[in-house]
């Protein structure tokens, strides 16, 4: 068996079997011969398969006397995304437009295909999307809500669905939109007992009282 790499771009031999069976293994353990000379079947296992790994592969068999027959394939690796979803600092309730989570589909090959199922908030949200490439020929996909923070979508749940061929990833999300007490009732139930409550999220840890 020869390859050639995005690395090794040149033909060179990495598996040789003979008649005697004695292995010629470039590879060490990486690769296992499952074929069988009877059958003229030339078969290997290549395994941790990687990035590097991608390339053309090229099974020549020499047959006495009528020569070698050789066959090329590309191998093309798959690499699944690494999904998350989150946000970089709470948003906090106001009248501009700003980033609420970010779905990120990390480091695939090929890019994944990422996008939300809103429900009930899918006219009131922008969805903004972002493809890189490292070096490696690794994707990074994200895609972001967009809208202004109303406090009206706090606890509103959306869902980031990721598509790629080595993988389908639905994450769930709760919106968690962050403003101060705006609206405070008090109320009396004895007299001399007093009720407080106020509407903030989150809840409010600490109330004062004067007179």
């Amino acid at each position: 068996w020869q390859r050639r790499t995005k690395k090794m771009p040149q033909n060179y031999d990495f598996f040789v079997m003979t008649l005697d069976h004695k292995e010629h293994n470039y590879l060490g353990k990486r690769v296992k011969f499952t074929g069988n000379f009877s059958g003229y079947l030339g078969s290997i296992l290549l395994r941790n398969v990687s990035l590097q790994d991608e390339g053309i592969y090229t099974c020549i068999l020499n047959i006495f006397p009528s020569g070698p027959y050789e066959t090329e394939l590309y191998l093309t690796v798959l690499v699944p995304p690494i999904v998350t979803v989150n946000v970089a600092v709470h948003p906090v309730a106001g009248d501009t437009d700003e980033l609420l989570p970010t779905c990120t589909a990390a480091n695939s090959k090929p890019a994944a295909e990422v996008s939300w199922n809103l429900g009930a908030l899918r006219d009131s949200v922008e969805v903004q999307i972002n493809r890189t490439v490292d070096s490696k020929g690794r994707y990074t996909v994200t895609s972001s809500l967009i809208s202004k923070k109303s406090k009206d979508l706090k606890q509103e749940n959306v869902h980031c669905l990721v598509s790629h061929p080595g993988l389908k990833e639905k994450l769930n999300y709760t919106l968690a939109i962050h403003y101060p007490p705006q609206v405070i009732y008090i109320s009396q139930s004895g007299p001399t007992e007093f009720h407080c409550e106020a509407d903030a999220y989150p809840k409010p840890t600490y109330f004062s009282w004067s007179r």
